[in-house]
């Protein structure tokens, strides 16, 4: 569910300014009906991360060669601990306000070091839209199947999560997606519902494994 300005005063008191508690909202990813997470989870960790980051900086635990490496690392545990969502060109320009180019860039180097998390993350969201999308209606003499827009690359992920050795997609999924370009949308994936069904299963099977790792 979306979450409201309301919400987060009562999770961020210190957050005394309208336009303050909204921003942080989106950038926490809270105004979206698909978040994973509360405005009280976002905060208790929001507050445990920037501690545990002073910390090391005091006692010299890590030192970061570059305000961009410490950008970038800020960035992943935004995305993969306190959002629980993954990253995209959209979201940092969006919710973040980067411009697009730097966006381009910064998902590069976020990758680095931190592939398969944020692959586990895009699979994730890639199954809760196949859950969240209804079938459409039976077509005479043909079997049921479901239509999803994904801004995900389905077989590019099926590749990204196989070289990371999280789990091989079944082979019936590989030849069973039908995916169309369509432009600023990204995707649309065909298959049939019992298709869908174990593809599902198998992105939160990686998705787990992933985000353990």
């Amino acid at each position: 569910m979306a979450f409201t300005s309301d919400d987060i005063k009562q999770a961020m008191p210190e957050l005394v300014d309208e336009g303050e508690r909204n921003e942080m909202l989106k950038v926490l990813g809270l105004d979206r009906p698909e978040t994973r997470t509360t405005p009280e989870e976002a905060a208790r960790k929001l507050r445990a991360t920037a501690v545990r980051e002073f910390i090391d900086w005091l006692l010299s635990a890590r030192r970061y060669e570059s305000v961009s490496a410490l950008e970038r690392d800020r960035l992943v545990v935004l995305f993969a601990e306190l959002r629980d969502a993954a990253p995209s060109v959209d979201i940092l320009v969006d919710d973040l306000h980067y411009p697009e180019g730097r966006a381009v860039a910064m998902l590069s180097r976020m990758r680095f070091g931190n592939a398969r998390r944020l692959d586990a993350l895009r699979a994730l969201d890639l199954a809760d839209l196949v859950e969240r999308s209804t079938p459409k209606p039976k077509l005479k003499d043909k079997a049921e199947d479901k239509r999803v827009f994904s801004s995900a690359d389905a077989r590019g992920l099926m590749k990204a999560l196989e070289k990371s050795a999280v789990s091989d997609p079944p082979a019936a999924i590989e030849s069973a997606v039908n995916m169309t370009h369509v432009g600023h949308k990204g995707y649309q994936i065909n298959m049939q519902a019992e298709e869908w069904d174990i593809f599902e299963a198998w992105l939160r099977k990686v998705a787990t494994a992933g985000r353990a790792g």
